[in-house]
């Protein structure tokens, strides 16, 4: 045994973890060596695997020589330095489970240490699930950097731990990786810091090997913000600590990078990867800002609280860049181009009566929906822990008990009442048909609204995410069919509608399964939600009453081409209307989970760093809003600029001020929400009066200044109460 031991010469070192059918896949590629098998050894480090990873293990019966070694997981970087430890051989040939070799890898790798000046060397990857565009995206992007920092094939600075080796008795000099990193960098910190000791790295193009990494959409965008996080603790923390050498890309080579992405592809497929890139720098840069932020050092100090803190959101900062910044990008895109289409192909007369329905409906929506969808929200997000999740569930449940009779007697009324109005009062009519559409429309909209509350309490953004994407992707769907077969008004607005119902259809499972489990229905609970309520269905009175103010006006009073050019400015500032539900939607359950009022400086601070650089970028958009509506709309809508632009100043000016609004709600008194959204009305009132005579552009200038008052109102009102340090509860 000793004498076999003295013969090794490589040891494969093989970190895994709940892979099971990738490491048989791989080690058929290593029985397959033309290297001597007695000259080397697998080591395979078992990262805490719950598959049946540990029992397959136990039973594998082979002629090569194979250690498996268990260990509680702790991360490839500490898997690899214990394997590194564990080796017999002078060298120590790295990859991951989810590789194969070629015949000759170890030959090839043997052959190059044969000069003894070479201490490490590393070669590419091949893609091996090309269909899988975000496996390819991966693919040459890293391929990209690989060729980019190793210009000089004997002085590499950057190679990947997955093929990868080593002179054993250099590793372990060094330390190996540093296991500060978890995922995501550390071998590319190894190779610089080796580099900077004058060792003598390779990188070899032909030394490849397959690669099988199939990833999911999730599990590609979890990939990248973990590598941000890696990104910031190696150029923020470790590179100051050891004055690393490290090389950066410059911005030119990020426009190469992206034109490496799509080639090869046909035009379509190329718009594709492009777009899966962009979006997979969004959350590497989530990942290394929200690292930044938190303080982030070493992520082996994540395991426990601060890593339920960065992933799921508790703090404010991780998750709500991730999830934000990636998913929901996509819904209110979709969303945008359903408006585009819809505002393209309809002439202006139609769509004015569009958006006079999609008036309608918002406003009954909030009026159906009582405010429950955030009471419930807010009273069961205090009680979302594990010892009182059986309180959250008994709060939603009384809540959608309650939801359901609310909105079936709004839905009624809203019928019988429009027919009403529709007949005597407006001078743009609104066809039965359209009627009928908005009432379902309401139903599904307000269900919707509320289940998804569940999500929000459960801090599970990504989920909701996902949801969002297939209903606007649905929504999109729809109006393209209507718009090639069915053109008409009354099917763009079905098409608008029914989406909700299949978000009704896929958020009620969830609900079921997690709430009707195990909640009850009290009446004290009914009480508190309709008190809470009361306060919010007002105040979403009053604010439908300000943002519908317009459009009804211009319905009772101006020509349908007005409202159309009106209809165009509030389609497009819709979409900073969605950033910031968005921002709120996800800030309101972590909000509602402060324990102090010591600790509402910090959740602003943590919101303020988010929402600032978002809003910088909306600002700048404005910037092009006539060659926007020129190209999305035409040169003959182009009318629609100023009123998009004043419009849209308010609506990103509040996303700074959004964890005011959530701070108030913390306190438990919604009636400060009345009294400024009163205010905001009082203030849209008299200024209309006296700009309503400018046409269209007084409306917008209304509503510009009706909403900086509101936010000055806002912040009075959170400053005066925080001053208060001891405050009452409702």
């Amino acid at each position: 045994m000793n004498q076999q031991e003295n013969n090794i010469e490589i040891s494969i070192v093989v970190p895994t973890f709940n892979r099971l059918s990738s490491l048989k896949r791989l080690l058929k590629s290593v029985f397959e060596q033309n290297f001597p098998k007695e000259k080397f050894e697998i080591l395979i480090l078992n990262d805490g695997s719950t598959d049946e990873t540990h029992y397959y293990l136990t039973t594998l019966t082979t002629e090569w020589n194979i250690r498996a070694i268990n260990l509680q997981n702790g991360g490839p970087a500490v898997a690899r330095n214990i394997g590194a430890r564990e080796a017999k051989g002078k060298l120590i040939a790295f990859v991951d489970d989810d590789c194969t070799i070629p015949i000759d890898w170890l030959q090839k790798i043997f052959y190059c240490f044969n000069d003894e000046k070479i201490t490490a060397l590393g070669g590419p990857s091949k893609n091996e699930i090309p269909e899988n565009k975000f496996s390819e995206v991966y693919n040459r992007t890293t391929l990209f950097f690989l060729n980019l920092f190793n210009r000089e094939k004997n002085k590499a600075r950057f190679l990947t731990s997955n093929n990868f080796a080593c002179r054993r008795i250099v590793f372990l000099k060094h330390g190996g990786f540093d296991e500060r990193f978890g995922v995501g960098a550390e071998d590319r910190e190894f190779v610089n810091r080796i580099y900077d000791f004058g060792e003598k790295i390779l990188y070899l193009p032909d030394l490849e090997i397959n690669h099988y990494h199939n990833f999911t959409f999730t599990s590609f965008f979890i990939h990248y913000y973990r590598f941000g996080i890696g990104s910031h603790i190696l150029f923020r923390v470790i590179k100051k600590e050891k004055k690393l050498s490290v090389e950066k890309a410059l911005l030119s080579d990020y426009l190469k990078l992206i034109k490496s992405v799509g080639k090869g592809f046909p035009f379509y497929v190329k718009i594709q990867m492009i777009i899966i890139y962009f979006l997979s720098q969004l959350f590497f840069l989530s990942g290394y800002v929200g690292a930044k932020w938190e303080g982030v050092t070493d992520l082996r100090k994540e395991k426990g609280q601060q890593s339920t803190s960065l992933l799921a959101g508790k703090k404010g900062t991780m998750l709500g860049l991730f999830s934000f910044l990636g998913g929901n990008i996509f819904s209110s895109a979709f969303g945008f181009f359903s408006f585009l289409i819809i505002g393209k192909t309809l002439s202006l007369s139609e769509f004015g009566i569009f958006m006079v329905a999609i008036s309608v409906f918002s406003s009954t929506t909030s009026l159906g929906n009582y405010g429950l969808p955030l009471s419930a929200t807010r009273y069961a997000s205090e009680y979302a822990d594990e010892k009182n999740n059986i309180e959250s569930a008994t709060i939603l449940k009384s809540g959608l008990y309650l939801q359901i009779v609310i909105l079936t007697f709004t839905s009624i009324l809203f019928y019988i009442l429009f027919g009403l109005i529709n007949d005597r009062l407006l001078t743009v009519k609104v066809s039965n048909s359209l009627v009928k559409a908005v009432t379902i429309g309401v139903l599904g909209s307000g269900l919707y609204n509320y289940l998804t509350a569940a999500y929000m309490v459960n801090l599970e953004y990504l989920k909701l995410t996902r949801i969002n994407i297939v209903i606007s992707v649905t929504r999109l769907g729809l109006i393209l069919s209507v718009m090639i077969f069915f053109k008409n008004l009354e099917n763009y607005f079905w098409a608008f509608i029914f989406p909700f119902w299949l978000g009704v259809l896929i958020t009620s499972v969830h609900f079921y399964k997690l709430i009707f489990s195990k909640g009850k229905v009290y009446l004290t609970n009914f009480k508190k939600l309709i008190k809470y309520g009361s306060w919010q269905t007002f105040t979403g009175i009053l604010g439908q009453f300000i943002s519908q103010l317009g459009t009804i006006l211009l319905a009772l009073y101006a020509t349908s081409k007005d409202i159309g050019l009106f209809g165009i400015a509030t389609s497009l500032s819709l979409v900073f209307a969605i950033i910031g539900g968005n921002i709120s939607s996800y800030f309101m359950p972590i909000g509602s989970r402060l324990k102090s009022t010591d600790e509402i400086k910090p959740f602003i601070t943590r919101t303020f760093r988010l929402v600032v650089p978002i809003a910088i970028i909306c600002f700048i958009s404005l910037f092009f809003s006539k060659q926007i509506i020129g190209l999305l709309y035409g040169i003959e809508k182009i009318d629609a600029v100023p009123i998009f632009i004043i419009l849209s100043i308010p609506s990103i000016i509040s996303f700074i001020f959004v964890s005011l609004g959530i701070i108030l709600h913390y306190f438990l008194k919604p009636y400060l929400f009345t009294i400024e959204v009163i205010i905001r009305a009082s203030v849209l009132v008299i200024v209309a009066y006296f700009l309503g005579r400018e046409g269209v552009i007084g409306i917008a200038l209304s509503y510009l200044i009706a909403g900086l008052s509101g936010l000055v109102v806002v912040s009075t009102m959170v400053s005066m109460e925080y001053k208060k340090r001891k405050l009452k509860r409702i």
